[in-house]
């Protein structure tokens, strides 16, 4: 794999990520059951992105089986929060808890393999340290209304991530040229 189609992933990631966040955070969610549908939908999509982009990219991701579980949990959250939109709380929160622990982990980890090809590593560590945050809220934060904190949290996320993708890619391509 070449750096230019890597950077391909990376703007694409960032772009996906962003637009999803803004759905997470601006579509209207009137009932838990419509809000659910569109957290496993987001879930769906992002986590599905997530594995092929992994398994895509392995040669660049230091810890590519982070990236790799994170994408699964993200789906298998999004599936379950798909066919049954109000289901136990803790569940998904825990799971998502857990994504937010292996994405730090992988964006760290690429920083760290990427710092020859890539700039901007101190954008990724900044990421990296809020998702960490993040997943002590929603995991410390278990309670009935913990799905909407954790879409909430999960949209900022998506967001903050793919602003963090697109400066990375705009870093190392301005650095190319």
């Amino acid at each position: 794999m070449t750096e230019k189609r890597l950077l391909s992933f990376i703007i694409t990631e960032g772009v996906l990520a962003v637009i999803l966040g803004l759905c997470l955070l601006i579509l209207p969610k009137m009932t838990m059951l419509t809000f659910g549908f569109i957290l496993s939908i987001t879930f769906i999509i992002y986590g599905g992105y997530r594995i092929i982009s992994s398994v895509l990219t392995r040669n660049y991701s230091m810890y590519f089986m982070l990236n790799f579980f994170a994408g699964v949990i993200l789906l298998l959250s999004g599936g379950i929060l798909f066919f049954a939109p109000v289901v136990d709380v803790m569940l998904i929160s825990s799971a998502l808890g857990v994504y937010f622990i292996l994405t730090s982990l992988s964006v760290s980890a690429f920083g760290i393999r990427g710092s020859g090809i890539i700039e901007g590593q101190k954008l990724l560590f900044i990421l990296s340290s809020f998702e960490i945050i993040w997943s002590l809220i929603v995991i410390t934060t278990l309670s009935s209304s913990a799905l909407w904190l954790a879409g909430i949290i999960a949209g900022f996320d998506f967001i903050f991530s793919g602003i963090a993708f697109i400066n990375v890619y705009f870093l190392t391509n301005n650095k190319a040229i």
